[in-house]
């Protein structure tokens, strides 16, 4: 139930977005929150928000997703609760993002306040897409397999920390690069978590974790006796 009033949530605000956007009455609003983010650049904690936006700009594209993705998929232990539907995941937002962004064509935000370097459309967000579905969906197997007593708490919580960050701190650093509008940003969230919620409630047919638990426990039995 949860799971689809996220989806049902999650679309209609795409599709808002979507509608406002194309309309083009969302200049207001995105100026008013884009600027605040530029003269960030100019404080004192500058470097350390450059190099915090250009880490998170690396770590969710494809050149860290594909070759994690590729890992997960070859390792036994990995490839059916990690490796498959990851990697459907990222196939399935990565064609997504791409259409919408083809139909839309919107422009970026000016060249003057890139301080990366981004080709392409700019609505919606490629890597808000990527964060919020790749780290919703980890972090929601990550609990599930911790409670079928497969993974220690200590490591469930450290890796939802972890991916929890990148997936609060991605969208907004999009905005502070000057490569997104903050209606890119928030129309990429809300897809994510769409497309996110349509993941789990798929998982939830399949349960692998479940699979590897019975392996494990088979496995226990086996040395037992």
């Amino acid at each position: 139930m949860r799971e689809k009033l996220v989806l049902i949530t999650g679309a209609v605000l795409f599709v808002i977005l979507t509608v406002t956007v194309s309309v083009g009455i969302t200049s207001p609003f995105d100026d008013a929150i884009r600027f605040p983010f530029y003269e960030l650049r100019e404080t004192s904690a500058a470097p350390v928000l450059i190099t915090i936006s250009k880490i998170l700009h690396y770590l969710v594209s494809w050149k860290v997703i594909v070759p994690s993705c590729i890992l997960l998929l070859i390792l036994p232990k990995t490839r059916m609760p990690y490796g498959i539907p990851l990697s459907a995941v990222a196939i399935t937002e990565t064609v997504f993002f791409k259409v919408i962004k083809t139909v839309m064509q919107r422009p970026r935000p000016e060249d003057i306040v890139h301080l990366v370097s981004e080709g392409g459309w700019s609505f919606p967000s490629g890597h808000s897409i990527t964060s919020m579905c790749l780290c919703a969906v980890i972090i929601w197997i990550v609990i599930r397999r911790y409670n079928m007593n497969i993974m220690k708490k200590t490591v469930a919580l450290t890796l939802t920390i972890c991916f929890s960050s990148v997936l609060i701190l991605t969208g907004p650093s999009r905005i502070f690069l000057g490569v997104h509008y903050p209606t890119d940003v928030i129309a990429g969230w809300a897809a994510g978590l769409a497309i996110a919620a349509i993941t789990v409630l798929i998982i939830r047919r399949f349960k692998p974790w479940r699979l590897e638990s019975n392996v494990t426990v088979t496995s226990v039995k086996e040395n037992a006796l």
